[in-house]
């Protein structure tokens, strides 16, 4: 299940989620936030960002091999994200919005 999880990039709470998060860099603002109903706690930094911006990150589904949960990911030599989830040649990963979709993207060097 965890496979077809990370294939959907569906976030669950604890990974992908929790109360740093806000709901537009998950993917969910289309889905599970409205904008039309009563306050709510969280809503004025979730009304701002839809109104007048937009996320520095997003949720993304990548290919990659042997990536584990915290690794961090490089592009153009500088840290632009961290997975979140791994599965063999998987992974779900909050990636800088100004990478390219279809940048080659590698997994930091581990520390030992």
């Amino acid at each position: 299940l965890e496979h077809m999880r990370i294939d959907a990039g569906t976030p669950v709470w604890g990974k992908e989620l929790d109360e740093t998060v806000l709901p537009a860099e998950a993917g969910l603002e289309a889905t599970h936030i409205s904008f039309t109903k009563g306050c709510y706690p969280g809503q004025e930094p979730v009304a701002r960002l839809h109104h007048r911006g937009h996320p520095n990150r997003g949720l993304r589904v990548l290919e990659l091999e042997n990536a584990q949960p915290g690794d961090e990911l490089i592009y153009e030599g500088k840290v632009i994200g961290r997975i979140t989830s791994a599965v063999p040649g998987r992974a779900l990963a909050y990636v800088r919005r100004e990478v390219p979709e279809e940048a080659r993207l590698h997994l930091s060097p581990k520390r030992p």
